[in-house]
């Protein structure tokens, strides 16, 4: 629960205090391969850590602050901490190898090789931290991230903070629940400030708040800081940005016509018309114009990745600690995100896009380097992507699409009907 202070009243620098509760329920321990592992069972409560170290989870709160503001420090204030009943040997985070050898046991995940998946395989953990393992102090034995990082949603500024509700001695077994982490954040004036949409439809914009308040921690804040856009009757609610050959066998027609009677406004572009030359991120300077200036909450992308038609599928890198996870290929997933979350994805000028952890090393789950910083995942708009394979059998591809849509849409009781 935030202190209450209004906008006027914050000075320049000011403490915000906050509470997380936490409890049982809100994970489930099962047994695996011999080890006791920690299943989430609470949005934004997630596993983590480093290969070889006890798997314990994280929670990412978020928390809207004042306009105009940012969060120079993280304080922890105070916490109330239970052992769990019994005795576990928690799981390691990592898998050492992978034994194609034979059959999983228990069933193992599916691997993507090509175009297809292969068979189950085996997997083996990384053998445990000794030095983490052979002791029995407290692990990770830090209950919050000491920064925070501030990112935007439709305007408004979230601080985004991680706290570790579970605590472990690893030579007795004794695992502890955080139940209560009271947090401080020290604010001060911003001198970056987000866009804003100028503009949205009244039937969209309690969209927006209801995912507002389902983001944060601190919902009983939005009224206060969340500055909504004036409503407006001249917005273009959804974009339909596709390939020449597309448009050109109106195979988007029925969904158009089906939009608008709905109650969308909707604006039809050519990729051919943005001159993308391949860039995604030309293609999120124009979305970010249309959210910002005419309304937009809803782009839907219809068409090839390649050639004169492409709408571009670029990649995002997710970390830069761990050479041998980038020369692996982990962490460079195709990813529509782009074009939702309309942040800057390349803030330190690299040319590459969607580097979360900086580049400096040592940081990994449980620390943040010095130069710290993340892109943002909070969305502005909702993307949509429909890809066809060419513009040869592409239209019919749209057509069936389409028709499927439509058909589930006017009777989302008769799902049956679309296989």
């Amino acid at each position: 629960m935030a202190l209450s202070l209004t906008a006027p009243e914050l000075r320049a620098q000011d403490t915000m205090s906050f509470t997380l509760m936490f409890k049982e329920a809100d994970c489930e321990i099962t047994t695996y391969m011999g080890y006791d592992r920690i299943i989430p069972k609470r949005d934004r409560l997630s596993p983590c850590g480093n290969p070889g170290e006890p798997e314990l989870l994280s929670y990412s709160a978020n928390f809207i602050i004042p306009p105009g503001k940012v969060v120079t420090e993280v304080i922890l204030q105070d916490i109330n901490m239970k052992q769990i009943s019994g005795t576990y040997n928690i799981c390691p985070v990592g898998f050492d190898s992978l034994d194609k050898g034979g059959p999983p046991e228990p069933p193992g995940p599916y691997v993507l090789e090509g175009e297809r998946f292969q068979e189950p395989v085996s997997i083996k953990f990384r053998d445990p931290d000794s030095s983490i393992y052979g002791s029995d102090s407290l692990w990770p034995g830090i209950y919050l991230s000491d920064s925070a990082n501030d990112g935007f949603f439709d305007g408004a500024t979230i601080a985004s903070v991680v706290a570790y509700p579970f605590q472990y001695r690893p030579l007795s077994g004794r695992l502890y629940l955080v139940k209560k982490i009271d947090i401080g954040l020290v604010i001060t004036d911003a001198s970056v400030f987000p866009d804003r949409p100028a503009i949205r439809a009244d039937h969209i914009q309690p969209l927006y708040l209801a995912a507002m308040r389902m983001l944060v921690d601190n919902p009983e804040d939005v009224p206060a800081w969340y500055i909504q856009p004036a409503s407006s009757e001249n917005t273009w609610d959804c974009v339909i940005v596709a390939s020449g050959c597309v448009l050109e066998a109106n195979a988007l027609d029925p969904y158009i016509e089906w939009l608008w009677e709905k109650g969308y406004r909707t604006k039809v572009v050519n990729v051919q018309d943005l001159n993308l030359g391949g860039s995604g991120e030309i293609l999120q300077s124009h979305i970010r114009d249309w959210w910002r200036n005419e309304g937009t909450s809803f782009v839907q992308l219809v068409g090839i990745s390649v050639g004169p038609d492409e709408i571009p599928a670029e990649t995002l890198w997710l970390c830069k600690i761990d050479s041998s996870i980038i020369n692996a290929g982990w962490g460079v997933p195709f990813a529509d995100i782009l074009y939702s979350s309309l942040c800057d994805w390349d803030y330190n000028n690299d040319g590459i896009l969607g580097t979360l952890y900086g580049t400096t090393d040592g940081g990994g789950s449980w620390g943040i380097g010095p130069d710290y910083k993340s892109v943002d995942f909070f969305p502005e708009v909702f993307v949509g992507r429909v890809p066809i394979m060419n513009c040869d059998i592409g239209p019919s591809q749209v057509g069936n699409w389409v028709e499927r849509v439509m058909t589930y849409e006017r009777n989302p009781g008769n799902a049956n009907r679309l296989t």
